[in-house]
């Protein structure tokens, strides 16, 4: 059975499962600003960050891509990108938040779990 923990992990994903839904209109809220988050993230950890030299380029490229993609793609979907960025900030922020309180209840950090298991 994977530990708990280990379930967000696979649902860090939710910028872009989130971003799914949102083009399917099923969600009303546009995922922006965890989108672009997660964009800078992954462009952090997989070229900037120390343990860059884990990932082979053939991993990184298609990943950031993808992400790239998915941000482009929303962008162009939302009539005023700025507007939309700024009006759903507080549902993205609150999503973090129970992110990040999830992972303070089972003694963990973001950078815990990404980084150190």
């Amino acid at each position: 059975m994977v530990p708990s923990q280990y379930i967000y992990i696979v649902l860090f994903g939710f910028p872009w499962i989130w971003t799914i839904l949102f083009f399917l209109n099923i969600v009303k809220k546009n995922p922006i600003p965890s989108s672009a988050a997660g964009l800078i993230f992954t462009t952090w950890a997989l070229l900037l960050s120390p343990w860059h030299e884990k990932f082979s380029l053939f991993f990184c490229i298609p990943i950031l891509l993808f992400e790239f993609f998915i941000v482009y793609k929303t962008l162009n979907q939302i009539n005023n990108p700025i507007n939309g960025f700024f009006f759903n900030f507080y549902t993205n922020i609150a999503i973090f938040s129970f992110y990040l309180s999830y992972l303070f209840i089972i003694k963990k950090t973001f950078f815990d779990m990404y980084f150190q298991e």
